[in-house]
C-alpha cells in the first residue's frame, strides 16, 4: 500500500487595528496629505509603537510637523499608513 503525502497551505490574513486615546493630539494641515488630521506628539507615538524616537525621526513614510516652540508632532495618517506597511 502507497502513502500519500499532502501538503496543505494555510494563508492567513490579519489585520492589525489601533485605537489611539491621546488628549495631546491636535488636529492640523498635513501638507503631504493635503487633508486636515490629527496629529499625535512624537513621545506618544514612541509609547504607541515601541520605537526609539531616532528611529522615527529618520522614517521618512512619517510626516513630521514642528512647531513653534519645537515641540514635533506626527501626522496620524502617516502613522496608519507606516503600521501597515
Amino acid at each position: 500500500m502507497k502513502t500519500v503525502k499532502r501538503v496543505i497551505q494555510i494563508e492567513v490574513e490579519t489585520e492589525r487595528s489601533v485605537v489611539v486615546a491621546c488628549r495631546q493630539s491636535s488636529t492640523g494641515w498635513c501638507g503631504r496629505c493635503n487633508l486636515e488630521i490629527p496629529f499625535l506628539p512624537l513621545a506618544e507615538v514612541v509609547a504607541l509603537t515601541r520605537l526609539e524616537e531616532s528611529e522615527l525621526a529618520q522614517n521618512h513614510d512619517l510626516h513630521l510637523e514642528i512647531q513653534s516652540d519645537g515641540q514635533v508632532l506626527v501626522c496620524l495618517n502617516s502613522i496608519n499608513k507606516s503600521l501597515t506597511n
